[in-house]
């Protein structure tokens, strides 16, 4: 289940109604107003019907991100701006400064807006909400 407080406009999530992705187009208190498929749906009534998408390698491409290689223990490594590293499993780094010898561990994303929501706080814009449909 997805919490309202953990939601941003942009977003996207999961329905299990719909079995599609939700792009949240508005908050309330006890539903959202979403696009799904093309169409947009006025109340999404029950919070506990949604999910976060689970962040894959194919979403991270989507976003941006570019695979590096592999890390020392053999796990998949994909950078994004030059200052977001992100490890398959959830681990993201980040380097507020561009340098890339000196990340930082910020926290474990495991979902799709999860990440949309670090990087709306780190840089002020759901920037990779627009290749979604790239």
């Amino acid at each position: 289940m997805v919490r309202a407080e953990d939601l941003r406009i942009g977003n996207i999530i999961r329905d299990s109604n719909f079995e599609q992705h939700v792009v949240v187009l508005e908050l309330y208190e006890r539903s959202i107003k979403g696009h799904i498929s093309g169409t947009i749906v006025d109340s999404i009534e029950r919070y506990e019907d949604l999910s976060g998408v689970p962040l894959t390698e194919e979403w991270l491409l989507k976003f941006g991100f570019t695979h590096k290689g592999l890390d020392e223990e053999g796990t998949k490594e994909f950078e994004y701006d030059g200052r977001f590293k992100y490890s398959i499993g959830g681990d993201l780094y980040y380097c507020p400064m561009g340098d890339k010898h000196s990340y930082g561990h910020f926290m474990r994303c495991e979902f799709v807006h999860q990440l949309q929501n670090l990087i709306f706080v780190l840089c002020g814009e759901l920037t990779i909400k627009s290749k979604l449909n790239g």
